[in-house]
């Protein structure tokens, strides 16, 4: 029971013992004797109806009335010869109200009414805010520096990043016009005529002498003076541009792999768990197989991060990469 209604429980309880307890009060006051005011005067008595005296008896001997009245029951087979009682007279005014009697004292408190059932548990409350965090503790003592680990074993050597590629071939340059032809040199001077034979007798005419030999060229004559150089020749039309020359990709002995091509190029991962990005290759981009190329990555976003590269075919390879990252990597790709 709550505090409200046992308070208003015992208030109810000392009004009600107050109302019994007044009329009592009142009669120690010198009220008369049923509690109340003082009773009115009594009204006017009405007048007494005939009554039959008995013969046996005097006007003053109420004492044997009784009997008397047995005798005549005896005597008169049981008539009494009563004569009626006469009608009874009016009702005398009620008297005027006495006045109110002075207040009861105060009754003694009533028994205190048994506890009341306990109610049911009010829901929990909301819970409290998380309380202020704690000082940082003191830094304990530096522990003891443990030993020297032993070496590891040295790791196996890097494979050697493929040859950058060669720039294009630059055009050819125009072809210069033929000069003008120099002037010819003078003609050397002409040897020297031998001396005459004798003249011999005239012979018979004999048969015909067979010819006489060639004679001894002559001595070259000096080379003479070089002519004036000729004009720059007007310039010739361009020739056409030749194919773009190929990458050449070379083993670690120095010899050439014939077929082999570089792809190149940036993507970024596409944010997961893990994360990836699938790199599609087309055109003469594509290799021949996934085991006939491989491929070089960086990180083009910050110095860090870890990625593997996965060859799915000779058009597709795919890098995984850490966790929610979206980085850029860039990658050259070498291989038939």
């Amino acid at each position: 029971m709550s505090r409200s209604r046992r308070f208003l429980f015992l208030v109810g309880f000392f009004v009600l013992l107050f109302s019994v307890l007044s009329p009592a009060a009142y009669a120690h006051n010198g009220s008369n004797d049923n509690g109340w005011g003082q009773q009115g005067p009594s009204g006017p008595v009405g007048p007494t109806g005939y009554e039959h005296h008995h013969h046996k008896n005097n006007d003053n001997n109420q004492g044997n009335e009784d009997g008397d009245h047995h005798h005549h029951k005896g005597d008169h087979g049981g008539d009494c010869g009563c004569q009626p009682q006469g009608i009874t007279g009016p009702t005398g005014p009620t008297g005027a109200t006495g006045p109110t009697g002075a207040t009861g004292a105060t009754g003694y408190p009533g028994p205190t009414g048994k506890t009341g059932a306990t109610g049911p548990s009010g829901p929990s409350g909301a819970m409290g805010p998380t309380g202020p965090t704690g000082p940082t503790g003191a830094t304990g003592p530096t522990g003891a520096t443990g030993g020297t680990g032993a070496t590891g074993p040295t790791g196996p050597p890097g494979s050697i990043g493929p040859t950058g590629p060669t720039g294009p071939t630059g055009a050819t340059g125009a072809t210069g016009g033929t000069g003008a032809t120099g002037g010819t040199g003078a003609t050397g001077p002409s040897g020297s005529i031998g001396p005459a034979g004798v003249t011999g007798p005239t012979g018979a005419t004999g048969a015909t002498g067979a010819t006489g030999g060639t004679g001894a060229t002559g001595a070259t004559g000096g080379t003479g003076a070089t002519g004036a150089t000729g004009g720059t020749g007007a310039t010739g039309a361009t020739g056409a541009t030749g194919a773009t020359g190929a990458i050449a990709v070379y083993d670690t002995s120095g010899t050439s792999k014939p077929g082999a091509h570089v792809v190149t190029g940036e993507v970024a991962l596409v944010s997961g768990s893990p994360s990836t990005k699938a790199v599609t290759l087309s055109g003469a981009a594509i290799f021949t197989s996934s085991t006939s190329y491989v491929c070089t990555i960086g990180n083009a976003t910050h110095t860090g991060g870890t990625v593997q590269v996965t060859n799915n075919s000779g058009s597709q390879f795919t890098l995984t990469g850490d966790i929610s990252s979206s980085d850029s990597y860039f990658f050259v790709c070498v291989g038939n």
